[in-house]
């Protein structure tokens, strides 16, 4: 990801609606599958640390970037256990952690199974992978150019390949499903306009608030049964 990019990523923070909305409902999904306490946990992919403070009460939170300007970022918000490496190349001991967080990373990287691989490297036995994703190749926008994505997922392909590679799920679902249409259409338009820009459209306030609380009740929806579609994927899935 470039450093405008990532500047206007971290400038967006934790509450802008489509971020919070998702982050919300990754919480959510932590605080019934791996539980707070004393965890060591490892995000992958950090960013400039929109997660750390979300992350901060299920334990001991490190995280790494193959950004070296995210990271800046990151540390000048005051985050210090901070590394730089690959996503496919984790630059921690096997079994370090008891839960990795990777937010929608691993479409970032070239080789997906080789990331899985050293996710599950650095998890202890019986530690949680918690990951989001982006969904539909047909959804594929500027976007996703700009923020260096390689592919897009369905779910039975993301729970494959976790499988495949040590895995077992926990819970894998689609999310955001109100906004496939509109998407599609939105990207369509940019597309036959030529805009070359990000899908981060600023928003007043109070309807940023509504859309985040609209995006984050899903995990009501999520607390009973899988969303069968959405633009997004979130899941969590344990180290056999």
């Amino acid at each position: 990801m470039f450093k405008q990019e990532q500047e206007h990523y971290g400038e967006l923070g934790e509450n802008y609606w489509w971020l919070g909305g998702k982050y919300d409902i990754v919480v959510d999904l932590m605080k019934r599958h791996v539980g707070k306490g004393l965890l060591s946990i490892l995000d992958v992919g950090c960013g400039p640390g929109n997660m750390f403070n979300l992350l901060k009460p299920f334990g001991t939170v490190s995280g790494m970037d193959f950004s070296q300007d995210a990271l800046r970022l990151a540390k000048d918000k005051g985050y210090k256990e901070l590394q730089y490496g690959k996503a496919e190349e984790i630059p921690y001991p096997d079994e370090a952690f008891d839960v990795v967080v990777a937010l929608d990373i691993i479409e970032h990287t070239p080789d997906d199974k080789k990331t899985i691989a050293d996710i599950h490297r650095v998890l202890k036995r019986g530690g949680k992978l918690v990951f989001s994703l982006p969904a539909y190749m047909f959804l594929w926008g500027d976007h996703d150019d700009m923020y260096g994505h390689y592919r897009r997922y369905t779910k039975k392909e993301i729970r494959s390949k976790l499988e495949a590679g040590g895995f077992k799920t926990h819970q894998i679902s689609y999310i955001e499903p109100l906004w496939l249409l509109p998407l599609f259409v939105f990207r369509k338009l940019k597309k036959k306009l030529k805009t070359k820009k990000d899908d981060f459209v600023p928003i007043p306030a109070s309807l940023n608030t509504f859309l985040r609380h609209m995006i984050g009740s899903e995990k009501f929806i999520l607390r009973v049964m899988p969303i069968p579609f959405g633009v997004s994927i979130l899941g969590v899935v344990e180290k056999k």
